[in-house]
């Protein structure tokens, strides 16, 4: 069986779904190879790049696909050894190695679509939900949040949504005693003496973990009295994204963490869904939070980021971030009949979601291109 018919099998073996979802995607899928090997080399490669990368391209190209594709093969960390030896073959053998390498840790990673329609407590667009979504996958491979935790559950407390069914719900987690501890001292121990009572429950529950934690995240009380007074509507979620960040930050610092951890986030242009003509700052505040989250991973030289949609990072709504990043993918397929370039399209539209350089094809060969 070759390597395009084994992409087809493991995405959907059903065959059904549009061009860019089983079988019609087998003969449309090209180029693959080299942005597989660059995404594998991002997470064997050291250092790590420590910045987001943009997947780019149209609605139904193959974005999708290619991100579950990473997710199921790809996040993995090679021996030294093998690494060395899966460098050096040839980009299709490469690929076909890759899935069944052996001696290789697995690589906590999550995957979140904006687009995928609301359900229950789970609605990817909106940042306290979607964050959890996040958490949610990522503590299967051991990691905590501990000052997020935190402050999610002062947020249910101060808006009168706390309860342990919706804590159960929310956060799911071998630490269920240690929210539910934290439940307790939020409510019953008064003033100065909170923070001092967090702190040492996270160690009494974290034990040689919460040492490392705290060293890497330079945590105080003063971390902890923060999130006590800030106002549960107008500044406690905005910063949720920071403390998200700063906790996954922490928890790949550590010389035994885990040397990568991996966040794939598909459908960014869900956000405008089809509408165009938005005020700029109708458009900036719908993705806010997701350019503060990457803003204070960017940081991280651990967790590697892809984002796919559409539009780049360029222009006014990733503001002074989008010029920080070291790396961006053009786009990701070439079928003849869906070959479309920037200038067939309102080019004032594409510039308003982000922006793409003059000139930029929306559809081409898959290739790394730095950015400005």
């Amino acid at each position: 069986m070759d390597f395009l018919t084994q992409l087809g099998r493991a995405t959907d073996p059903t065959g059904g779904g549009t061009l860019s979802k089983g079988w019609p995607a087998l003969s449309l899928f090209t180029d693959r190879y080299k942005l597989i090997r660059s995404f594998v080399t991002c997470l064997n490669d050291d250092p790590a790049p420590g910045r987001p990368v943009f997947l780019l391209g149209d609605g139904g190209v193959g974005k999708s696909l290619l991100l579950r594709y990473f997710r199921r093969y790809c996040c993995k960390r090679l021996t030294s050894d093998n690494w060395s030896w899966l460098q050096s073959r040839e980009d299709v053998d490469f690929c076909v190695q890759m899935q069944d390498v052996e001696g290789a840790d697995a690589l906590p990673v999550a995957l979140l679509d904006f687009d995928m329609p609301p359900r229950g407590e789970d609605r990817p667009q909106e940042a306290f939900s979607a964050l959890l979504m996040l958490r949610r996958e990522l503590v299967r491979y051991g990691l905590r949040f501990p000052l997020f935790d935190f402050a999610c559950v002062v947020y249910l407390l101060k808006t009168s949504a706390l309860t342990p069914e919706r804590v159960r719900a929310l956060l799911p987690t071998d630490d269920l005693d240690l929210l539910v501890e934290s439940i307790k001292i939020i409510t019953e121990v008064p003033g100065i003496d909170l923070a001092k009572a967090v702190l040492s429950l996270f160690s009494k529950h974290l034990s040689v973990r919460f040492t490392l934690y705290a060293q890497a995240r330079n945590l105080t009380t003063a971390d902890v009295e923060m999130i006590r007074d800030l106002d549960p509507y107008t500044e406690l979620p905005d910063r949720l994204p920071e403390l998200f960040a700063k906790d996954l930050s922490a928890a790949v610092a550590g010389t035994t963490a885990p040397k990568r951890v991996v966040l794939l986030f598909d459908t960014h242009e869900a956000f405008w869904g089809h509408q165009r003509a938005l005020p700029d700052v109708v458009v900036f505040q719908r993705d806010e939070w997701v350019r503060s989250l990457l803003s204070h991973l960017s940081a991280s030289k651990g967790v590697v980021v892809v984002l796919a949609g559409p539009i780049g990072p360029a222009g006014a709504s990733w503001g002074a971030f989008g010029a920080t990043l070291s790396t961006s993918i053009s786009s990701i397929i070439s079928p003849a009949r869906t070959l479309i370039d920037s200038s067939s399209g309102p080019e004032s539209t594409m510039r308003r979601f982000g922006g793409l350089s003059s000139g930029t094809r929306v559809l081409q060969k898959i290739r790394f291109i730095p950015s400005i």
